[in-house]
């Protein structure tokens, strides 16, 4: 499987940031708002702060780090 896949595997190592897939969902979401899908997870293989970051920095309200109590 990794000598057919090799460079599918290999885009693993490389950044990526969900942002144009992310905007055409919210953009099917705004036009059909039946559209089933109600929130997106995140699986943060570059890292839970480079994952938090682009949250925090696109995300919105819903992005946004909760207040210490």
């Amino acid at each position: 499987m990794l000598q057919k896949r090799a460079l599918d595997v290999t885009k693993l190592l490389l950044p990526y940031e969900p942002t144009d897939v992310i905007a055409q969902l919210a953009a099917h979401k705004a036009a059909n708002p039946a559209f089933g899908i109600e929130q997106v997870h995140f699986f943060p293989l570059g890292g839970i702060k480079t994952n938090a970051e682009w949250v925090t920095a696109n995300g919105g309200a819903s992005g946004r780090p909760a207040k210490a109590a």
